[in-house]
């Protein structure tokens, strides 16, 4: 806050998916050593590409089963559904062929 970054976007597990800090909704930073609630609004993501290939190793297929059970249960919350997708994943190099397709899918779900 010190540098004017009011909002965060950076806050989700590296090596599964899930609700960091325990929700899905943006909220307010709280400092713990000041007792008190600061301006800086945290949203938190629920799932990242690398996350699904590298870490849980999923195929594109299975992934997308994932990727569809963790929107449908954001949705039962009546959550906001965020998730970090890397520009290096739309390159088809390095293993990403078939993810796309799984961005486009979930983009349309999350959407719906």
């Amino acid at each position: 806050m010190q540098i004017g970054i009011w909002r965060d976007y950076s806050m989700g597990y590296a090596d599964t998916i899930g609700y960091r800090a325990g929700t899905s909704q943006p909220f307010y930073w709280y400092d713990l050593q000041k007792e008190a609630t600061t301006p800086l609004q945290v949203f938190p993501f629920v799932m990242m590409d690398v996350t699904l290939k590298d870490y849980l190793k999923l195929s594109p297929e299975k992934a997308l089963i994932t990727a569809t059970s963790i929107i449908n249960h954001t949705k039962l919350l009546e959550g906001t559904f965020s998730f970090l997708w890397h520009n290096s994943s739309f390159s088809h190099l390095g293993g990403w062929e078939g993810w796309q397709e799984v961005y486009l899918s979930i983009v349309k779900q999350a959407q719906d």
